[in-house]
Parts: C-alpha cells; sequence; structure tokens
C-alpha cells in the first residue's frame, strides 16, 4: 500500500475580548454549533464523517462556548474516553485543538490515558465567546495494518479559576461539557465487508434472495407450495410403470406379426 503522510489542516482564529486574569470559577459554560444558539449540551459528534478517513486524510469540527457566569474564568479542553480496538490505528490517529488564537500539540489518541490536554489557558470573559475548532488526521498505515480497527473518543471543556498548568496534562479535571469527537467508531476506510448479499436480478440465484422467481406450477406437478413436498415415494412407480407399458406394447407387436405370418403361410 502506498504511504500516504498525514496532514492536519485547522482553521483557529477566535474572537476574543480584552486579555483578564481569572479570579473565580464562573460556574457556566454553553455551547453552540452556529456561534447563535446556545445551550448546556451539544447534540452530535464534532466529527461526522471520521468512518470513511483513508492515509492522510483529515477532519475537521468547529464549536462555540460562552462564559454565562458574571466571571471570566481559563478554558481547559481535554480529549478524554479514548478507546480503540487496534493499536496500530490508534497510534496513526492524531488531534489537534486551537482555541482564543492559540495552537495546541497535535497528539494521537493513545496519549488520552485517560485523558490529554489539548488546549488550556486561553480567558473567556463573562458573557464571552471563543471559537474551538477540532481536527483529526489519519497517518501513514503500511499494508494491513490497522484495517477493521476502530477508535472512539470525546472532547472535554471546562472553565474554572485554576491557573493554567496546575493539573497535570493527563488530569481530565471536571469537564462542564463532554461532546463526542466521532459519531461512533473511527475505522479505516479502506475496509469494505458488506454484510448482506445483494438483491438479485429476476431470475438470479442468490441464497435466500427474497427476489427470487416464483414457479406458478403448483399443485398442477403435484407439488406442495407450502413445504415443496415432491412426492419422491412415488417416484419409484415410474420406471415400474414403463416396464409395464414397455412389455405390454411388446406383446401387442409380437402377436399381431404372428398371425401376419400365420396367414401368409396358410394363403400360400
Amino acid at each position: 500500500m502506498k504511504k500516504a503522510t498525514s496532514a492536519l489542516i485547522l482553521g483557529a482564529a477566535l474572537a476574543m475580548g480584552p486579555t483578564l486574569t481569572a479570579t473565580a470559577a464562573p460556574g457556566g459554560l454553553e455551547v453552540s454549533r452556529d456561534g447563535v444558539s446556545y445551550s448546556s449540551t451539544l447534540s452530535g459528534s464534532l466529527l461526522a464523517d471520521i468512518a470513511t478517513m483513508v492515509p492522510g486524510d483529515t477532519q475537521q469540527g468547529s464549536l462555540y462556548v460562552r462564559n454565562s457566569s458574571s466571571k471570566p474564568g481559563f478554558l481547559r479542553i481535554v480529549l478524554s474516553n479514548v478507546s480503540y480496538s487496534d493499536l496500530d490505528l490508534a497510534n496513526a490517529i492524531s488531534v489537534l485543538a486551537t482555541a482564543g488564537g492559540v495552537r495546541g500539540q497535535q497528539i494521537p489518541i493513545t496519549l488520552a490515558d485517560p485523558c490529554w490536554v489539548l488546549s488550556e489557558g486561553q480567558v473567556v470573559p463573562s458573557n464571552g465567546v471563543s471559537r474551538i475548532d477540532l481536527g483529526a488526521a489519519l497517518g501513514n498505515l503500511d499494508g494491513l495494518r490497522g484495517q477493521g480497527g476502530t477508535a472512539n473518543a470525546s472532547l472535554g471543556i471546562s472553565l474554572s479559576d485554576l491557573t493554567p498548568g496546575s493539573l497535570s496534562p493527563s488530569n481530565c479535571g471536571v469537564p462542564d461539557v463532554a461532546i463526542p469527537v466521532t459519531p461512533g467508531a473511527v475505522g479505516r476506510g479502506t475496509v469494505s465487508t458488506p454484510s448482506d448479499p445483494p438483491a438479485s436480478e429476476s431470475g438470479d440465484l442468490v441464497a435466500n434472495d427474497p427476489d427470487l422467481p416464483v414457479l406458478g406450477l403448483g399443485e398442477a406437478l403435484g407439488i406442495d407450495p407450502n413445504t415443496w413436498h415432491l412426492w419422491e415415494e412415488y417416484w419409484v412407480l415410474v420406471p415400474l410403470g414403463a416396464f409395464v407399458v414397455g412389455t405390454m406394447m411388446f406383446g401387442v407387436v409380437f402377436w399381431r406379426r404372428r398371425r401376419d405370418d400365420e396367414q401368409t403361410e396358410s394363403a400360400a
């Protein structure tokens, strides 16, 4: 398989207010996909098409966070709840977050054990809004490595008065919002395993195909259409009957020939 190198392309630019110093935990974080409608939760996942990724592909997703409290707070973003079935695939998947105009470090998802900080320290003022861009890349995988593997992850976002760096990068902290990064399982997109046979054209013979042609001969052939009982126990009568009929026809022909011979001899 041709080697492909991964590249992560992320746009990052957040309109932020003046630099502030967070002095107390704000206690309020709202999220939005469009930067207009906010709520305490975000439906769906950030990356919708990641399951189709092949080596060298990237995916991007964005959201907005708003500080609904009366005080500013430090923004902290962690990668968490990482699970995977194939280590090669997991090592090839990397993520990167950009917030507050600051680009975080690109890391493999295997580093999040149980969590890993993607970005922290950006100040969000009271009623302020910040945009977060998250990207994922699938790096090089040789041959069949990673095929059939799956991976999952989520994003934890929090606002607090904790001094940036006071928690270790692997400390999950207490996220205000948890958002799925993937809609389900991330798989290597080059694998295709159909679970069902394709529907057949009329007349094709595919096992268990509901579209198979139906013979309408039914009872005319002595077949029970519900059980497909072919009455095979009576088939032995077919050769027996043929033997009897053949013997009778042979007797008739022999008798007629003998009679004709006798009549010829009498005439002579």
